[in-house]
């Protein structure tokens, strides 16, 4: 949602009304970008869930390369989205589903 505003206000104004936007993260929100990505899939809710050795594919979370005959997760959301994992992070998908985000206990 987020990204999409972005882009949103980036086409309108152009780089002639203001300066492109450039950087990333640093080194120590690395793990919370990967748990926001996995919060933002589990949304869709997910329908099936494949487990089987890689081909050599990139996790679709934190970028790193699963070796071949590694076991990697391809998970299908209800709306048709597709996410490819390696094991870490989909074991921290499973923790994630099972944990409520910190915001949302203290508004309860």
């Amino acid at each position: 949602m987020l990204s999409r505003e972005t882009l949103d206000l980036i086409l309108t104004f152009r780089s002639h009304r203001f300066r492109p936007i450039a950087g990333a993260d640093g080194v120590d929100d690395e793990h919370e970008r990967t748990r926001r990505g996995l919060r933002a899939f589990a949304t869709f809710g997910i329908a099936k869930t494949w487990v089987g050795p890689s081909r050599g594919a990139v996790c679709d979370v934190c970028g790193r390369k699963i070796a071949v005959d590694m076991i990697e997760y391809e998970l299908v959301a209800v709306n048709g989205n597709e996410i490819r994992l390696d094991g870490d992070c989909y074991t921290l998908l499973v923790k994630e589903l099972v944990t409520p985000p910190r915001g949302r206990a203290a508004a309860s």
